[in-house]
């Protein structure tokens, strides 16, 4: 233990006392007051210390009122989810051991087996992997809320290119919803006859070719709707270290309307082109009349040009 660090708090649920004063025993022998232990020989008993705080439970799931994984479901509804548990079990329950491992529990002894600085280093280890789960859970929590809640439509596939995360900006552009369009390739994006296009263009972007902006690489391509609609789309296109994973992430902009209004600006401008370009030559055969004009009356006699 550190020196000057806060005591431990273990809960000790264990029916069997002699199993329940040799773990006792060994914590105090190995950490001193580096522990503080409470010690619950029933299920309905832990219910009642869980309340004062634990930092860590040893837990074994064959109790007088409760059994088998039941035991740990239980005491996981019961505790922050940053509490580790370690399963104590006896030399003929391995296979509920590991099956505990799986739901949830940090890792399990053998009663008897483990002196006080095995015991010790388990936990100390099942602390640390539970608070560095917590930290990853709450990264990967508030990862997915700025994900969600983004206004534009944002998409992240695999390296497969097989779609993992499609936000609520997404759904309303695209017209899927996440849970129906989730493990499907990027390219159910893309109109039929461009897929392969597509393809290629994100596969040159996942070898690190392209245009490099600041918000990553830049891609226009066409893209469609549920509905089949097709509409022209511009995106930015990173790679991105997730709590997932390394992930191809698309911020994805309707450029529709962009475009639209491109093109009748190119038509006022090519009008306006094409009425100058009348224009002056309203002027110059203006001008040419003129000239012919003022030609015309310097050969007439001045008795006739009066």
């Amino acid at each position: 233990m550190t020196e000057g660090a806060s005591p431990i708090h273990v809960l000790l649920v264990e029916d069997e006392p002699a199993d329940a004063r040799l773990v006792m025993r060994e914590l105090r022998l190995t950490g001193g007051d580096g522990y503080r232990i409470a010690h619950a020989p029933t299920l309905a008993a832990a219910r009642v210390l869980v309340g004062d705080g634990a930092d860590v439970v040893l837990l074994d799931l064959s109790l007088p009122d409760s059994f088998g994984l039941a035991t740990l479901k239980e005491i996981q509804t019961l505790l922050p989810l940053h509490c580790p548990i370690l399963i104590l079990t006896g030399h003929d329950d391995h296979a509920v051991a590991l099956a505990a491992v799986e739901a949830g529990a940090q890792d399990f002894l053998v009663k008897g087996k483990a002196d006080g600085l095995q015991l010790s280093r388990a936990i100390q280890h099942a602390i640390r992997r539970k608070q560095l789960e917590e930290r990853l859970r709450l990264s990967e929590e508030r990862f997915k809320a700025i994900f969600t809640l983004a206004r534009d439509p944002i998409i992240a596939t695999d390296l497969e290119m097989n779609m993992v995360l499609f936000n609520q900006a997404a759904e309303a552009v695209f017209g899927w919803k996440a849970t129906e369009i989730i493990g499907e390739p990027l390219d159910l994006l893309a109109p039929p006859r461009h897929r392969s296009d597509f393809r290629a263009e994100f596969a040159r972007i996942m070898a690190g070719d392209g245009v490099q902006t600041q918000q990553g690489l830049g891609v226009s391509l066409m893209a469609m709707r549920r509905n089949g609609e097709e509409f022209p789309a511009e995106a930015s296109v990173s790679m991105i270290s997730a709590p997932g994973g390394v992930m191809l992430a698309a911020v994805v902009r309707d450029v529709s309307q962009q475009r639209a209004a491109q093109a009748s600006l190119e038509r006022q401008a090519a009008e306006m082109a094409a009425l100058a370009k009348r224009l002056d030559a309203a002027l110059a055969a203006a001008e040419q009349a003129s000239r012919v004009k003022s030609d015309l009356l310097a050969t007439m006699s001045p008795e006739i040009r009066t």
